[in-house]
């Protein structure tokens, strides 16, 4: 599954409703912020997971986290550290 130009615009909003909202944005959040429709974020999502651009969309329509910045612990290593 190929990464379209549009999942690329989708990541960046996605990323600036991190940081707006100090949280994961939903789906309709993203979609507000995009111009886009529900079903056309959340198949962007997949679309940015599958390319390993992006955290996959749970069942509530929110994503898990981002690869630049996560919006929950996880008990990944950065930097020789873990996250509770």
């Amino acid at each position: 599954m190929d990464v379209l130009p549009v999942d690329l615009d989708l990541r960046n909003a996605t990323y600036r409703l991190f940081v707006g909202l100090g949280r994961a944005p939903t789906a309709a959040e993203a979609a507000d912020a995009t111009g886009a429709t529900v079903g056309g974020v959340l198949d962007g999502w997949v679309r940015l997971h599958a390319g390993n651009a992006s955290a996959a969309a749970r069942a509530d329509a929110s994503t898990w986290s981002t690869d630049a910045s996560g919006a929950r612990p996880t008990t990944s290593s950065v930097a020789g550290l873990r996250t509770p």
